[in-house]
């Protein structure tokens, strides 16, 4: 069995370094009942445990002990407490918060209750605890330090409670615990085994959980471990498994090489995710589906023009636009100002007739009063999605502007206007009239006038064009 020793005693020497008196420190021990005690706080009134003891078999600590005739509250077991010490079992009261570093480390411990009030385990507090088979982690517990359990060979059984917010290092490295359950409440796995055990079969790590660090499951050869939906994150060489479930309808973030291919049999994915994950070159190419991870198909938006698609219901993710199946999804089509749909297919179908929502399609168009803070948007509803889609859309700048003529009473204007060619004016004084001045949004365009009275420009946007008649007789 494999371990990363240099991070062991690197540990194992901060907490020493951190359990030695300071010179000339006024540090107040004292035993109470054959148990050595240290003042916390002496405004409080608080006390912890502290070591070396050499007390063996079944010992209960007090929730209060007397010192100097006060009364201090017992409100943890301090560093080496009972360190290599000949306990093997021991009731906590429920004053208890918190349990020092190697409290218990190399002792012969079998048996312990942790109370309600307790918050913190920190590094090696149960370590080396050869003989210690089960432990109850309470419900309000919120942090588990590194290499808490490790080395405890005989343990099989233990729970990690909903309120664990902190999981350290190769907690459990080195047991015989066959199955683990991670919290959703544990948000991120820090770097550095988690586990590294043969004897283990399952890990399970609940939704909620959104990153996995480096190497905490690299040694579980033997187990099948189940990722959740909201894991975003995998660290480098994160998993070396039997079998790895993926619940995430997309890869998570994180190194080239975040799962030990080597060393896994099989993974599985959601059904109709499989582009999604060999979008990844560094995911492996013989991933298999599994509907009951999940089932999810994508919408393949390809779009020709000035517009956008778009919806509430669907999830983008790099080049992917998926959701659920099942879902009722509803696409917005939406045209850019001075646009309209001109085409629309699902599955390669003409589906333009199902846009609803009043939209204008190209084809419909007539001139349209369109400006550039009301556009015109088309919804498109595929209920109970059920299949990956290819949607293509396209669209065109609308056919038709807007031209407003200003004449004077001694002729007419006749207009034919199209975008996509030139716009002809038809000038025609009446009888005994001539043109005396005529303009583009305020430009002088008569010498573009034909002498048959013809005006052909192309125009875009809309133009307002002024026409003046002057009587010949005048």
């Amino acid at each position: 069995m494999k371990c990363n020793h240099q991070y062991s005693i690197m540990a194992l020497l901060l907490a020493l370094v951190f359990s030695l008196p300071v010179a000339g420190a006024d540090y107040d021990l004292f035993f109470y009942n054959g148990i050595q005690y240290i003042v916390l706080s002496e405004s409080e009134h608080t006390v912890e445990t502290r070591g070396p003891s050499s007390l063996s078999g079944h010992v209960d600590i007090p929730s209060t002990v007397v010192y100097n005739g006060e009364t201090y509250t017992v409100t943890g077991i301090g560093l080496f407490s009972f360190s290599s010490s000949g306990i093997t079992s021991m009731t906590l009261p429920p004053t208890i918060d918190h349990i020092g570093s190697t409290a218990f480390g190399n002792s012969k411990l079998e048996e312990i209750n942790l109370p309600s009030s307790l918050k913190h385990i920190y590094m090696f507090a149960f370590s080396g605890c050869k003989n210690l088979k089960s432990i109850v982690l309470p419900e309000g517990l919120l942090t588990l330090g590194d290499m808490a359990f490790m080395y405890d060979s005989s343990l099989e059984e233990i729970n990690l409670p909903s309120t664990l917010t902190s999981l350290g290092g190769e907690c459990f490295s080195g047991t015989s615990i066959r199955s683990l359950t991670i919290p959703g409440s544990v948000k991120v796995i820090g770097n550095d085994k988690t586990i590294e055990s043969d004897s283990l079969r399952l890990v399970i790590v609940e939704e909620g959980v959104t990153s996995i660090g480096r190497h905490v499951f690299n040694f579980c050869q033997n187990a099948d471990i189940y990722l959740p939906s909201t894991l975003s994150y995998l660290g480098e060489d994160a998993i070396s498994a039997h079998n790895v479930y993926f619940k995430s309808p997309v890869p998570p973030k994180g190194s080239d090489s975040w799962v030990g291919w080597n060393f896994i049999h099989q993974e599985y994915i959601p059904k109709g995710t499989k582009a999604h994950y060999r979008y990844h070159y560094f995911c492996n190419p013989d991933v298999l589906e599994d509907e009951s991870l999940g089932s999810y198909c994508d919408v393949n938006i390809n779009i020709n023009g000035n517009g956008e698609v778009t919806s509430d219901d669907l999830t983008q993710w790099e080049v992917f636009h998926y959701a659920p199946a099942g879902k009722d999804v509803v696409l917005s089509i939406t045209p850019q100002a001075k646009h309209l749909i001109s085409g629309f297919t699902v599955d390669g179908i003409d589906k333009s007739n199902r846009i609803t929502g009043g939209v204008t399609l190209y084809d419909d168009a007539q001139y349209l009063d369109f400006s550039d803070e009301v556009i015109e948007q088309g919804k498109y509803s595929i209920p109970n999605l059920q299949t990956a889609m290819d949607v293509n859309v396209a669209f065109k700048k609308q056919p038709f502007t807007k031209l407003t003529l200003r004449q004077s009473e001694c002729g007419t204007i006749g207009v034919r206007l199209h975008r996509d060619r030139p716009m002809i004016l038809k000038v025609n004084p009446s009888e005994n009239s001539g043109i005396s001045a005529m303009s583009l949004d305020g430009n002088d365009c008569l010498d573009e006038v034909q002498p048959d009275g013809r005006f052909s420009k192309v125009i875009d946007d809309p133009v307002t064009i002024q026409v003046n008649y002057q009587n010949s007789g005048e």
